[in-house]
């Protein structure tokens, strides 16, 4: 698409647009990232929290870029939202070719997106995936840099599924996506709000400010939202929906009177059943815990308003998501659990989950640390919810970046203290794993927090190999 039509048809004038061909280039690609830059691609100098695009300008042009958007004819540089519609234009807004199903909220995201993609795919409907551990655009698999990508990156994604002919996606939607205006062009069939508790405090400022990006998803859907009624927030979001002549759907494990409403029958270290009453099906879930019941509910009602197919024997067959209350397996009779639990609410799930899944007299043991230059509020929070709710506890590093680690463990201490939990401090990771193997007995758990499906540890301004998995197996080992 030639440049001027693509702005003429987004309506996006600029003040300095620079190109290296003369007249009107052909526009194959939108970029927002230098390094990335194809060629005959179009560059945004987005202006980010550290870096200004306009610095990388010549670079994209060397790379091939066939025009620059320096400036907007506000003379403001071009934001996320810029991108989403250039990008939405360039590709033929391939969101619209989608059955798109987004899911928002603190917790639970990764596990609904993972359920609800694998059971479209057992019922025939090819759906791929946007999240935290991965993009899968149906015949590539491609890490995840951001849980919700660039605009750039995310129609690229989105125009590749409908090239490949999958029928729909499921896609966390995250808060700094929503509040940044990278999916504010995106049409969204199926929404999903699973909960919000403390996180991201340095980005938002406040509850209420974070609790209003992720209600921006609800503007976006089309047809449909489920709201988890369980979740204080949720019930405010829902109630403010209804109020709004907004189609949505309580979900609730407590509540009889939600639209859908699940009741946990069993749950054990292999798995959980819920039984919905209204309708007489029963959900096999391979994974234990309360959370992840929340989390196959909101599963089940999503792949149900898709399909309107029977997908309840299907959730049986889905197996762990990478990094979330994943085992580690051993020859050595140790139950090691991994898990990505890095805010205070999902520490707590996380550990209320683990005790009643203990041999009798076993002892719970917790591994984790908090993430450098991020919110600090949450540290002493998530000392005291271990110290109250394991047995022993080993403060560790997690990503401190370039804060000092030992101020990030003296944090979570201040937590641990208003406790009467044991607890001792271990600033290496490693060192700390191995000395939770070596306290775990036969009955008893450990559990290793804040870092679950990552494979690096970023140490002042570089990042090494560190996956908790991994160490602990190799560590199981010897």
């Amino acid at each position: 698409m030639k440049l001027s039509k693509l702005l003429h048809d987004t309506g996006i004038k600029c003040e300095g647009t620079t190109d290296n061909r003369r007249d009107d280039p052909e526009i194959s690609g939108i970029c927002c990232d230098s390094r990335q830059v194809e060629r005959g691609d179009l560059f945004l100098c987005l202006k980010g929290a550290k870096n200004d695009g306009g610095d990388f300008a010549e670079e994209a042009a060397v790379r091939g870029a066939a025009a620059v958007i320096l400036r907007l004819a506000d003379g403001k540089a071009p934001t996320a939202e810029t991108a989403a519609r250039l990008a939405g234009c360039l590709y033929g807004y391939p969101d619209r070719k989608l059955t798109l199903i987004g899911v928002t909220g603190t917790n639970g995201k990764t596990t609904t997106t993972w359920m609800v993609q694998r059971i479209l795919q057992e019922l025939g409907a090819n759906c791929g995936l946007i999240g935290t551990v991965a993009y899968d655009a149906g015949e590539r698999i491609l890490s995840a840099e951001r849980t919700t990508p660039q605009p750039d990156r995310l129609y690229r994604l989105l125009n590749e599924m409908t090239g490949k002919g999958l029928a729909a996606c499921a896609m966390e939607v995250s808060s700094h996506g929503l509040a940044l205006g990278r999916v504010d062009s995106l049409e969204f069939q199926y929404g999903a709000f699973t909960n919000l508790t403390e996180d991201h405090l340095d980005f938002h400022r406040t509850m209420e400010e974070y609790y209003q990006a992720k209600k921006h998803l609800f503007s976006l859907v089309k047809i449909c939202g489920f709201i988890n009624v369980d979740d204080p927030w949720g019930r405010r979001l829902y109630k403010e929906l209804k109020g709004e002549g907004k189609r949505c759907r309580s979900v609730s494990l407590t509540d009889p009177d939600a639209d859908i409403y699940g009741q946990i029958q069993s749950s054990s270290r292999q798995g959980s059943i819920v039984v919905i009453p209204r309708c007489g099906a029963k959900l096999p879930l391979a994974l234990p815990g309360r959370f992840n019941c929340e989390n196959g509910l909101m599963a089940w009602a999503l792949a149900m308003a898709v399909t309107e197919r029977k997908a309840a024997d299907v959730l049986a067959k889905i197996s762990g998501v990478p990094g979330r209350f994943e085992p580690v397996e051993n020859r050595r009779g140790k139950t090691v659990i991994v898990d990505y639990a890095h805010t205070p609410d999902a520490l707590e799930r996380v550990l209320a989950a683990a005790r009643p899944l203990l041999s009798e007299g076993g002892k719970l043991i917790c591994v984790f640390g908090c993430g450098g230059d991020r919110e600090k509020a949450k540290r002493p929070m998530m000392g005291r919810i271990s110290g109250e709710l394991a047995d022993y506890t080993i403060i560790t590093s997690d990503n401190p970046r370039t804060e000092d680690q030992k101020e990030i463990a003296s944090q979570i201490e201040t937590g641990m203290r208003q406790t009467a939990g044991a607890y001792e401090i271990l600033h290496d990771r490693k060192e700390a794993i191995a000395r939770a193997l070596t306290l775990c007995g036969e009955k008893d758990m450990v559990i290793i927090a804040g870092k679950g499906h990552e494979t690096t540890q970023t140490i002042g301004q570089q990042s090494y190999p560190f996956d908790d998995r991994k160490v602990a197996e190799e560590l199981l080992k010897k």
